[in-house]
């Protein structure tokens, strides 16, 4: 407990200094950084709270403003700001996908990118069931380092009206 204790405040010395520097050598990307984390608080305890499609509602914003305007330049920004800060693994800014998604969906979306929340699960080599979520722009992933492999089982906004389908793994 002492030693996660320490590594605690490790990061929170470490990630001060780097939002010290950050509001000096950039303060429009600092200030982006701070929104963003501002929305990952809201959506980790609204889904803490309540039921997932609500928080992903509340957080991850409207259909695109201005269609016509969307830059891959844009995009790109967008989602390394994000993956920046949720690289700090610190208090409830912690490398979760679905975080990633929904909070990076709502910036994209503001900077006219039509994007969908893809949830989905596979069987890993060791025969567990793991997760995943990422956007998906026009059918295809978008901003994902490498295309995912997995049975989709959510998405949102949803496509369909009523209950969504599970899918149903095999040991296949």
């Amino acid at each position: 407990m002492l030693k996660n204790t320490f590594a605690q405040l490790g990061k929170a010395g470490k990630f001060g200094i780097y939002a010290g520097r950050k509001f000096v050598s950039s303060p429009g990307e600092a200030f982006l950084l701070c929104r963003m984390a501002w929305w990952i608080g809201v959506l980790s305890a609204t889904a803490k709270w309540g039921p997932l499609p609500k928080a992903l509602k509340l957080v991850s914003g409207d259909a695109p403003r201005i269609p016509e305007l969307a830059d891959d330049t844009i995009a790109n920004r967008l989602a390394g700001s994000i993956d920046l800060l949720l690289s700090t693994d610190f208090l409830f800014l912690k490398p979760i996908c679905w975080k990633r998604a929904a909070v990076l969906r709502r910036y994209l979306s503001k900077n006219g990118f039509a994007t969908r929340i893809i949830f989905g699960v596979r069987h890993d080599t060791d025969g567990k069931v793991i997760g995943h979520a990422w956007l998906e722009s026009n059918g295809q992933p978008f901003l994902e380092k490498s295309p995912p492999d997995y049975v989709v089982t959510y998405s949102f906004p949803c496509d369909e009206q009523g209950t969504p389908k599970l899918a149903i793994l095999t040991s296949e």
